[in-house]
């Protein structure tokens, strides 16, 4: 026996977990079930094959019939099918109908025709070989035998391949030759289609060695064209389309190469309609308006009074995003702001805040629930500002004020400046038979300076 996938045996291992696991002791006839299912799993997992007696050669063809090819089955069938007498010969028609079904079968001692349709004239490649895969036995030898043009139309075929290639088996190729076909569209991918939005189609066009221009219209209106080169080596290639849909609804248009509607494809488009925003502004001006204006076709504004708690709720059931415009949050009611909070948690509901004079903390946001949802903290950073001093100090030095006087006036004036902060400013005044300026004015922080221009001081002389 032959195991293809043995790897999966050890899921065997599981077959003890109910004999010492927390099921143990339990009934018994229950664990031996379990462990019996997991053993079965595990066997049936790994695929267990029974290698064949046979000396017989297994050889598989397989014949495309699809459009694309120029064949006769018998003259083909009789250039490369091997005749020996211990080969077992089987036989897969690839799309199409047979064209000599009893001569066909009257090439083979055991016949397996597997007939597999095509769409769009593709060739469903990776199925036959897997069919072919089957027909050889585990252990038997054989070999699989493809006639056709070799032009390959899905990604998953070079796969097919490599895997019975894996598997001891190797693939042989006749080139047959091909129908001259036009250009057309094959097939048409998108992600996700919005009115007024800019969106893309991916199409799969058969070029046919030639280059064109793919254009899509609907509606008789044409809304995208784009050329396309051909590439060496593929029949087919990928071409893409941006435009924007016009409407919200399932759209039906057509895929046409170079203006051919012959060679068309009909493909329908589902298109979203546009996005609901719910716009909230303390004013009731133009502002939405503006707002249209300037996202486009793509979205939706709906301007409600945010004091209006009963019309905001029936806005919230189909809007995609709310967009709260300089609105303070005195004038937005406690009710609506719970169901909004709700529905981004809950629904995926968007949220943007604006800035301006009633946005944020200054609108009064902080410590509400809205402002745990953004990604920004709403306190407002007081900073306390203490009003400057300018102090003027004026000191009579004449000789009136000798001895003690004049010490006591000395000493006053730094006990006034001590108060003074560092950002206040301070100036001392002499008079006697003149005026000076003993200390111009100047910071407080200048302690140094003024001190010394106070200690230069020294009575005598006359008044002013």
């Amino acid at each position: 026996m032959i195991l293809a996938s043995p790897w999966w045996c050890l899921l065997a291992l599981f077959a003890l977990i109910p004999w010492v696991g927390p099921l143990k002791g339990q009934n018994r006839v229950q664990n031996v079930l379990r462990s019996l299912l997991f053993v079965a799993l595990a066997i049936g997992l790994a695929q267990p094959r029974f290698p064949s007696n046979e000396t017989e050669s297994h050889r598989v063809y397989i014949l495309d019939q699809s459009s694309s090819v120029v064949v006769e089955q018998q003259e083909v069938l009789d250039q490369v099918v091997n005749s020996e007498s211990n080969t077992l010969q089987h036989l897969i028609l690839l799309g199409g109908e047979s064209q000599d079904s009893e001569s066909a079968e009257s090439r083979f001692q055991t016949v397996h025709k597997i007939q597999i349709g095509s769409q769009s004239g593709e060739s469903c490649l990776s199925h036959a070989l897997a069919q072919a895969r089957e027909l050889i036995p585990a252990g038997s030898t054989g070999s699989v035998t493809m006639l056709g043009d070799g032009m390959a139309t899905r990604i998953d075929d070079a796969r097919a391949v490599t895997a019975l290639r894996s598997s001891g088996i190797p693939v042989h190729w006749v080139r047959l030759p091909s129908v001259q076909q036009n250009p057309q569209p094959l097939s048409a991918e998108w992600n996700s289609l919005q009115q007024g939005t800019s969106s893309q189609l991916a199409v799969r066009v058969l070029t046919n060695g030639s280059s064109g221009t793919l254009t899509l219209s609907a509606n008789g209106k044409e809304l995208a064209a784009t050329d396309y080169q051909p590439q060496a080596g593929e029949a087919a290639i990928t071409a893409y389309l941006e435009f924007e849909p016009p409407n919200a609804d399932f759209m039906e248009a057509t895929l046409a190469v170079s203006g051919d509607e012959t060679n068309s494809l009909e493909v329908t488009l589902p298109v979203k309609p546009p996005h609901k925003l719910l716009y909230l502004a303390k004013s009731t001006g133009a502002g939405s308006d503006k707002l249209s204006q300037m996202l486009g076709a793509g979205f939706e504004v709906n301007q409600v009074d945010p004091k209006d708690s009963k019309a905001i709720a029936a806005s919230l059931q189909t809007a995609d995003l709310v967009l709260f415009d300089d609105l303070p949050a005195g004038d937005f009611p406690n009710s609506a702001e719970e169901q909004i909070v709700q529905s981004v948690k809950s629904n995926g509901l968007g949220l943007v805040m604006s800035g301006g004079r009633a946005s944020f903390g200054a609108g009064g946001w902080h410590k509400r629930p809205i402002e745990e949802l953004l990604p920004t903290e709403f306190v407002q950073k007081e900073e306390k500002r203490d009003p400057s001093t300018s102090l003027v100090i004026v000191i009579d030095t004449s000789g009136s004020m000798t001895g003690v006087r004049v010490q006591l006036a000395k000493e006053v004036a730094r006990l006034a400046m001590r108060r003074l902060l560092p950002h206040d400013k301070v100036g001392i005044v002499e008079f006697y038979g003149a005026k000076r300026w003993a200390a111009p004015l100047q910071p407080a922080s200048n302690a140094i300076e003024l001190q010394r221009a106070l200690n230069r001081m020294d009575a005598g002389g006359g008044t002013v």
